[in-house]
């Protein structure tokens, strides 16, 4: 019995190796290079799960700040409306039905009394109090979040981006399941600033 190995001549393909590459081995080559391009909308790096696993590499994808849309993008798209036709939070997310944000007649306050509640309109066009500052710049990463269920899309849910944002709101905890996540008030500001523009 004789262990030779028979290699084919200069001539004749390697029909193992031809339908290795053509088959299985192709596959991950294919996959690494659309992995590697931003072919998802929301860099891994800028999601919940990334920031908690510490994966900062980008892999030459986009910067976390120019993933959605920016405050100004969001500020011409809900223009100063005619009276009592403006678009509130509660409008576009019927359960967020605590007000944070409220105007006195010049200025956005945290105060409501004496004080009507702000317009989306409002919120991102008027000066704030430093107070209010995170609260507005959660309601541009909820706004950017609507109707999102997929992090590829977009790094947070809406769900995420509404605990996010009465996080913000009210200087709490933002605590998510999915993943496990439980973040103090200046973890929740350090997000907010990685998502923000």
């Amino acid at each position: 019995m004789s262990d030779q190995t028979i290699k084919p001549s200069g001539n004749q393909p390697d029909t193992l190796r031809r339908k290795l590459v053509k088959g299985g081995l192709a596959t991950p080559v294919i996959l690494a290079t659309l992995a590697s391009k931003p072919v998802l909308g929301a860099p891994w790096n800028c999601t919940i799960s990334g920031q908690i696993s510490g994966n900062v590499s980008t892999h030459g994808e986009v910067a976390c700040t120019s993933v959605g849309n920016s405050k100004a993008t969001f500020a011409a798209s809900y223009p100063n409306p005619p009276a009592g036709s403006a678009t509130m939070i509660s409008d576009l997310f019927p359960d967020l039905t605590t007000n944070y944000v409220f105007f006195d007649g010049t200025n956005l306050t945290s105060t409501s009394t004496g004080n009507s509640v702000a317009s989306i309109n409002q919120i991102l066009n008027l000066g704030a109090p430093l107070d209010l500052e995170y609260t507005i710049k959660a309601l541009v990463l909820l706004l950017n979040a609507k109707g999102v269920t997929d992090p590829a899309i977009y790094p947070l849910t809406e769900a995420q981006a509404k605990q996010l944002y009465v996080a913000a709101a009210t200087h709490s905890a933002f605590v998510d399941t999915n993943p496990d996540v439980n973040w103090d008030d200046a973890h929740v500001k350090s997000y907010i600033d990685l998502l923000f523009h």
